[in-house]
């Protein structure tokens, strides 16, 4: 019986072993856990920028598929600020839009539509900070039967925003219009054919547009701020100077 006993004693674990076992699973555990909040960190992180960058791509696009189309109005003009700019595009009616009656004349949109992108900004206590991009589109035969100051109001609450603070304390973006609250910064610049220029307020487009995009605001100090640039030729826009004596030379020939 003592033997049996003691076989048993030797087979068993020590409290030092027990101890020591506990607290090397503890600690792999630690680790494991440890390398898994790093991985989905940087999941999210992806995530994040992999969606910045899409959107940023996105209304790059799509800017720059609307100025390209931008038309000479007489009514509306083009009229483009740092962070703002506003004209007038052509683009193709669908199928729908002919409304043909039985006893009535075919009646169509002008295929024209008036366009808009603004960098909207709110104040957040003392300081002014960028809520996003504004975007607002109307057809042009509608702003034609809308009175003045029914299109001032029209475009006051297509950039209406709420500055009030949220529960969380963090600014709110219920912007009217808003197509983005990625990105903070749009500056654009603007080719008369000789040179660029900040502003642009006249009949007939610009040469060409500069758009500059970023998700986070700019600083002149801070040199390492990822910026997207992009230069849009305006085919219907003003003439640059190479443009000019071409087609002088060729009125010239004929």
């Amino acid at each position: 019986m003592n033997l049996t006993i003691r076989q048993r004693t030797i087979l068993a674990f020590t409290l030092v072993e027990v101890v020591l076992a506990i607290g090397i699973s503890v600690g792999l555990m630690f680790v494991a856990l440890f390398f898994y909040s790093q991985c989905a960190n940087l999941r999210t992180q992806l995530i994040d920028e992999s969606e910045r960058i899409g959107t940023l791509r996105l209304l790059l696009q799509k800017m720059t598929a609307d100025l390209r189309s931008a038309q000479a109005q007489d009514q509306f003009g083009f009229t483009g600020a740092s962070n703002s700019i506003e004209f007038v595009k052509s683009g193709v009616l669908p199928l729908s839009s002919w409304n043909v009656g039985s006893n009535a004349p075919v009646q169509f949109p002008s295929g024209l539509s008036q366009v808009s992108y603004q960098l909207v900004s709110g104040a957040d206590g003392t300081n002014l900070v960028s809520l996003g991009i504004a975007h607002r589109e109307t057809p042009l035969n509608v702003l034609l039967k809308t009175s003045p100051a029914a299109q001032t109001e029209a475009v006051a609450s297509a950039t209406n925003y709420i500055t009030s603070s949220g529960t969380n304390g963090a600014m709110s973006t219920n912007v009217a219009g808003l197509l983005t609250d990625k990105i903070h910064t749009m500056q654009f610049r603007y080719w008369d054919g000789a040179t660029w220029t900040n502003t642009w307020d006249g009949m007939v487009p610009p040469a060409g547009v500069e758009i500059i995009l970023a998700t986070d605001a700019l600083d002149p100090a801070d040199t390492n701020v990822e910026i997207y640039r992009r230069v849009v030729v305006i085919p219907g826009g003003a003439k640059t100077k190479t443009q000019a004596d071409e087609e002088s030379t060729l009125t010239a020939k004929l």
